[in-house]
């Protein structure tokens, strides 16, 4: 067998590469110096077993050509080998790892896809930290009409929401604009109100309709006589609307339970022979004078009327409201309840 001689000389023009021998190493581009070229252009080719070689080959300085990656298998590098990978090279198959952790100590860190920066509303997603807003976490995923974004503090989802089973917790609806909530199968317990609207229009005029607590109740047009010159609850006991079920047809009170500011209106008439003066009222907590309306008249016989509004805002537990009437004149004093005579309420907002 022929020994080839190989000095340190000649090594300057040595590159490495996988051949086809499976665990082993081809030196290529070994100068002759005196031998004849071998019929495959001057190149002396020698195979060295991988088992024999120790300590580790300097690639970068020491080397010129490629590896043959067609015949590189199950490649494993340590820590130390690798100065940069360009991600653009990951084109397939999958990372296997138990952390990545991402560092960059100027600009956003982050995955993303579609999207390029937080406030990118093209569809996509991205995720990491956003260095011009105090280094927050932060996630978008979605487009310009429907999205999911965590700012950091405050998760913000515009579009369709599927809630099956809610148990536990508290869900704040800060904006419905879908047209129904089915409360009586689908949840339990208190709903809270962070913002409500009338006629179908909230804050944002954006449509919406939700059950507003209201009630009204009326007399069915009887009359009752009452002390003269003396304030007296008005005695609405029959229901024409009342949503919560809030409304007492034996204190004829309104004790609403939300907090928030309601309108009350009461109309009511009143009689005598002649009738000399007629005061309308609506009454909280039986002490404060919310609101109310005055008829003076010294030469009426027969019923006048009058109607009152207020606005007040109740604590959602104690406090009520009634309404109340006074009438003088000579003879009999009457509370009239016929015609259009009915104590309202309605939330406003909390």
């Amino acid at each position: 067998m022929k020994k080839i001689i190989i000095t340190i000389a000649l090594i300057l023009s040595i590159s490495i590469c996988y051949g086809a021998q499976t665990g082993t190493r081809i030196i290529t581009s070994i100068p002759q110096h005196g031998h004849s070229a071998p019929s495959d252009g001057g190149t002396l080719r020698a195979y060295i077993p991988v088992s024999r070689i120790t300590g580790s080959i300097d690639l970068v300085t020491q080397t010129t050509g490629s590896l043959l990656t067609e015949n590189i298998a199950d490649l494993a590098v340590t820590n130390a080998k690798i100065a940069e990978v360009d991600v653009a090279k990951l084109t397939a198959g999958t990372i296997d790892s138990k952390t990545i952790t991402l560092v960059g100590s100027t600009g956003d860190v982050k995955i993303q896809a579609g999207k390029t920066s937080f406030s990118d509303t093209t569809a996509g997603f991205i995720l990491g930290i956003d260095r011009a807003d105090s280094n927050k976490a932060k996630f978008v995923v979605g487009n310009a009409t429907n999205y999911m974004l965590w700012s950091g503090a405050t998760l913000s989802i515009r579009g369709s929401i599927t809630a099956d089973d809610i148990t536990a917790g508290t869900l704040n609806v800060d904006r419905i604009s879908a047209d129904s909530i089915d409360l009586t199968t689908k949840v339990t317990g208190t709903l809270p109100l962070a913002r409500v609207a009338l006629h179908g229009h909230n804050n944002n005029d954006d449509g919406g309709i939700i059950n507003l607590p209201i009630f009204s109740a009326t007399n069915n047009g009887a009359s009752e006589i009452i002390t003269c010159a003396s304030t007296t609850v008005s005695k609405y006991n029959v229901i024409i609307i009342d949503n919560m079920g809030w409304y007492n047809t034996t204190t004829y009170r309104y004790t609403p339970q939300i907090a928030g500011y309601y309108l009350f209106s009461n109309n009511t008439g009143g009689s005598a022979s002649p009738i000399s003066g007629l005061i309308v009222s609506i009454i909280k907590n039986n002490s404060i004078t919310t609101s109310y309306s005055i008829i003076q008249s010294s030469a009426f016989v027969g019923s006048q009327s009058s109607a009152t509004t207020a606005i007040a805002y109740m604590n959602g537990t104690t406090d009520y409201i009634d309404s109340r009437i006074w009438v003088n004149g000579t003879g009999a004093c009457y509370a009239d309840y016929g015609g259009l005579a009915n104590f309202s309420g309605i939330l406003l907002t909390k």
